[in-house]
């Protein structure tokens, strides 16, 4: 589940979450930029419906991800997140993930199968 810090009211909203994945803080002091309101949203959001088995949003969760937008790029999660899309037969979710699975190192990818053992939290 996703939480606000009580540091969003100061301005300096991290969010914290459980499950997958690591803490981001939404200041991204490695890209030097701050999520605004709108960006905060369709995290949350989106990492709500996925975790509740919305492959569409596991896709777009994925994706993210992947590219390192809103939050950190993590092949890893990538990976779990849109082969947990694959797994509901979400169109593009497999090729996606196959392609990053390709850059993964075998440690990387046995840490991707250990996280898709895990139930969803």
């Amino acid at each position: 589940m996703v939480s606000l810090s009580p540091a969003l009211i100061q301005g300096k909203a991290i969010l914290t979450r459980q499950g997958i994945g690591a803490d981001y803080a939404c200041d991204r002091p490695d890209k030097g930029q701050k999520l605004n309101k709108k960006q905060m949203m369709v995290l949350t959001t989106t990492r709500q419906k996925a975790r509740a088995g919305n492959g569409d949003a596991q896709l777009r969760l994925g994706r993210l991800y992947a590219r390192g937008e809103i939050v950190d790029a993590d092949p890893v999660s990538a990976y779990v997140w849109l082969s947990r899309a694959a797994e509901l037969h979400v169109e593009p979710a497999a090729r996606e993930r196959d392609a990053i699975a390709a850059t993964l190192s075998t440690a990387e990818l046995e840490k991707a199968q250990d996280m898709l053992a895990q139930p969803v939290a």
